[in-house]
């Protein structure tokens, strides 16, 4: 089956991204019916206006994310600290929630701690990565 995803995350941060990234390309190497498509933007694919420019605005960018979200059939937020501090990560959970989107936090074995306000925003805390998340995707 192939998931589409959008991983929530912070670009002060991409150790995250890449570690659910490297997670779900394990996945598709391991598991002859998983498959996903990536919604995110990461900072190495950022979203451009029409002429090319690097999209600047807040609403603008709400925008393009919102329009992402709405692609993507899950959303895999990281289950770290940093994101009490993330408007932006906020916004995505709260969009992502509003529209219907499942979204799962997901904890790496390196973490300890995970926000209170995050597991009662999504409601479902992955307790590891690897298989653990893509059980719960299917």
């Amino acid at each position: 089956m192939r998931y589409r995803t959008f991983i929530s995350h912070a670009w002060a941060y991409q150790n995250t991204y890449w570690a659910i990234r490297g997670m779900l390309d394990n996945a598709k190497r391991n598991y002859y019916s998983f498959d996903y498509i990536d919604y995110s933007i990461p900072d190495h694919n950022p979203i451009l206006d029409t002429k090319g420019s690097l999209l600047t605005g807040p609403r603008l960018l709400a925008k393009a994310i919102q329009t992402r979200i709405d692609q993507s059939s899950v959303i895999l937020v990281p289950a770290r600290m940093f994101i009490n501090h993330s408007e932006w990560i906020s916004k995505e959970i709260d969009y992502a929630v509003r529209k219907g989107n499942r979204v799962i936090a997901v904890r790496s074995r390196a973490t300890q701690r995970v926000p209170l306000d995050l597991i009662r925003m999504v409601g479902e805390l992955c307790p590891k990565v690897g298989d653990g998340v893509i059980r719960r995707l299917g």
